[in-house]
């Protein structure tokens, strides 16, 4: 099972689960700059935009912004569209995905675990749990371990929210 690759806190006197969803955390392995593969390789590994970050991935997603701006404009480009009568091209308006909401390219992405709690601290400033090296589980400190020596660029953990 995932959750056995990191431990997520009990909701309790540190942390309270606000009910707005869950959480979830990728181990990500970035690829460096001047990184070169033997051949080309035209699948590369990336990820689809998350909707609530709570780790910075603006090194990941740089252009989240652009994303956002692009959706707005499609949504209205297919709201005209159906108010004009061309609803096939509206709903095929609707399925672009924004080359922007993507992340740059990976070596690795592993889905860590999840959690059905959305934590925030107790204390004064509220802010979400964010996974950290130590939350992990042997078996995940092993599996990140490995991603380390295998590409030589140590992984990042990644937590986002599911609301």
């Amino acid at each position: 099972m995932c959750n056995e690759l990191i431990r997520f806190p009990e909701a309790g006197e540190v942390w309270e689960d606000t009910k707005e969803g869950g959480m979830y955390v990728f181990a990500i392995v970035p690829k460096p700059t001047g990184h070169r593969d033997n051949c080309t390789i035209e699948n590369g590994i990336v990820l689809s935009a998350p909707d609530y970050p709570v780790s910075d991935i603006r090194e990941y997603w740089p252009d989240m912004a652009n994303a956002v701006q692009e959706e707005h404009v499609r949504n209205e480009a297919a709201r005209l569209m159906d108010r004009e009568g061309f609803a096939v091209k509206a709903a095929m308006v609707r399925g672009l995905a924004s080359l922007n909401g993507f992340s740059t390219e990976m070596l690795a992405a592993v889905h860590m675990g999840s959690t059905s709690c959305s934590l925030v601290a107790r204390n004064k400033d509220g802010s979400h749990w964010e996974a950290a090296w130590e939350d992990l589980t042997p078996t995940g400190t092993l599996l990140l371990d490995r991603l380390h020596v295998a590409f030589g660029v140590k992984p990042v953990l990644l937590t986002f929210l599911d609301t």
